[in-house]
């Protein structure tokens, strides 16, 4: 419970701090599409007070056009990974609990030598320190926070494009390396991390079997990646032949598992 002010709450030194460690926290976590856009959001929001911003659910809601308990469940696991923390806010005046405050940790380096305490408690000891840190000197030199003139303000319904850019080249980790750097030629890392999800749970009749190992399935995306690229360049070059691809995300998934079905049934003329 609090009433300090936002920018007491500010956990980098500049913009481009906060970026980086945005992008390494992007880099090094296996985020799903909802957890990536909900970061890149709350990044956005942390732009006047570095790596602090106050914001309702609501709110978070129609800028990500998902469910109330999507966003939680999102909220949820930055939190858990030491991501984000959350502080809750009391009104000063109309009392009651008010929007929470998100705050973005700085990045960790992990080692692989075991911490006697587990990772999320670490990461939120380090991040409370450093605030406590910064609440002292904001105290003792009575500075107002700089108005950065580069400010975004995400429209209601999408990301902020420019912003956005800075993580555009970043292949999550969870993510083959091969596929990951190809796909990422041709679309930014949210889309890249949805098209994973979505070829990955079109190949799920592959999953465990003996004949079918990650590899193959993933020689499997690769194709179907590019079968959707493909289709996408057709349409551009010649609408009037090539029907539009109204979903990459769908016609990747049946791209891929058309692929899959393709190759299994291959050899069956050798058996007639």
């Amino acid at each position: 419970m609090t009433t300090f002010k936002l920018e007491q709450y500010i956990n980098f030194e500049s913009l481009e701090e906060l970026n980086h460690h945005v992008k390494q926290h992007m880099k090094n976590n296996q985020l799903n599409d909802t957890e990536y856009r909900l970061l890149t959001i709350l990044s956005q929001y942390s732009c006047k007070y570095y790596g602090a911003s106050y914001l309702k659910v609501s709110t978070l809601m129609s800028l990500l056009d998902v469910s109330k308990s999507t966003i939680k469940r999102s909220l949820k696991a930055l939190v858990e990974k030491g991501i984000v923390t959350k502080q809750h806010v009391l009104r000063p005046v109309r009392g009651g609990w008010g929007a929470n405050i998100y705050i973005i940790n700085q990045y960790i380096e992990t080692t692989n030598e075991p911490s006697e305490l587990n990772p999320r408690f670490d990461s939120e000891t380090s991040s409370g320190t450093r605030l406590l840190d910064r609440i002292n000197k904001i105290n003792s030199t009575s500075s107002k926070s700089s108005r950065p003139k580069y400010l975004v303000t995400p429209k209601s319904t999408q990301i902020d494009r420019e912003h956005n850019i800075n993580y555009m080249d970043i292949v999550p980790s969870h993510i083959p390396t091969k596929l990951g750097e190809f796909a990422i030629k041709f679309f930014n890392s949210a889309d890249v991390t949805r098209l994973y999800y979505s070829m990955n749970k079109a190949l799920e009749p592959y999953h465990g079997r003996v004949d079918y190992d990650s590899e193959r399935l993933t020689d499997f995306m690769h194709k179907g990646i590019r079968a959707l690229i493909t289709a996408l360049k057709n349409h551009n070059y010649n609408p009037k032949k090539y029907s539009k691809v109204r979903n990459i995300f769908s016609y990747a998934a049946m791209a891929t598992l058309r692929i899959a079905v393709k190759d299994e049934f291959a050899d069956l003329h050798l058996y007639r």
